[in-house]
């Protein structure tokens, strides 16, 4: 959450800061039970437009016991449609989606995120740190089969590009068939998944 600005910081960081107090407050305003698609759309453009727009979307996030459940859910989804939008406006903010991802509980909101990180564009930002915690949350989500069926899918998209050693193929090949265990033969999810398995496979292989 923006905090409100000190009479120490200079007028550049105090305006910016007042900035970002009044993007949060209009993103509060629409962030509601009910949005439209085309308002998600809107939202989506007000946070590329400017950077204090973004930090604003993004802050909701990073607090979700600040705001009620429907906003986090819905910025989340705000967010999402931006990287959809313009991925450039949300590369600078890696480290605030490791953020999001530690602070949420929420498995709706833990979709949007793990859908947007699940693209390879992120793969020459991320440090170390950054890789091996993603990949990790991804293999734990694959023990989880009450999660949704789109968290599952972000999972094996993020492991196929973050398994980088072959300790790392090894365990993400025994994550996955665990979830396939968990299916119902030729659902879409085992389908899924046993191309994952060969993939891995394949990885493992060489």
């Amino acid at each position: 959450m923006p905090t409100p600005p000190s009479p120490n910081s200079s007028p550049a960081e105090q305006t910016k800061l007042v900035r970002q107090r009044r993007a949060l407050n209009r993103l509060l305003q629409v962030l509601q039970r009910g949005m439209r698609s085309e308002v998600v759309n809107d939202l989506a453009s007000f946070v590329l437009k400017e950077a204090h727009n973004m930090s604003a979307l993004l802050s909701i996030l990073k607090h979700p016991e600040s705001y009620p459940k429907i906003q986090i859910q819905k910025a989340a989804w705000v967010a999402h449609r931006a990287f959809q939008a313009d991925s450039r406006g949300l590369l600078g903010h890696r480290q605030a989606f490791s953020q999001i991802l530690d602070a949420t509980e929420d498995p709706s909101v833990l979709r949007e995120i793990l859908k947007v990180l699940a693209n390879p564009v992120w793969l020459d930002i991320e440090n170390e740190s950054m890789r091996a915690d993603l990949l990790q949350l991804a293999l734990d989500l694959l023990h989880l089969p009450h999660f949704p069926i789109a968290v599952h899918y972000a999972a094996l998209q993020i492991i196929q590009t973050r398994a980088t050693t072959k300790a790392e193929e090894i365990e993400s090949l025994a994550a996955i068939r665990v979830l396939m265990d968990e299916q119902q033969k030729q659902n879409s999810l085992y389908l899924c998944a046993a191309k994952h398995e060969i993939r891995i496979l394949q990885k493992i292989r060489r």
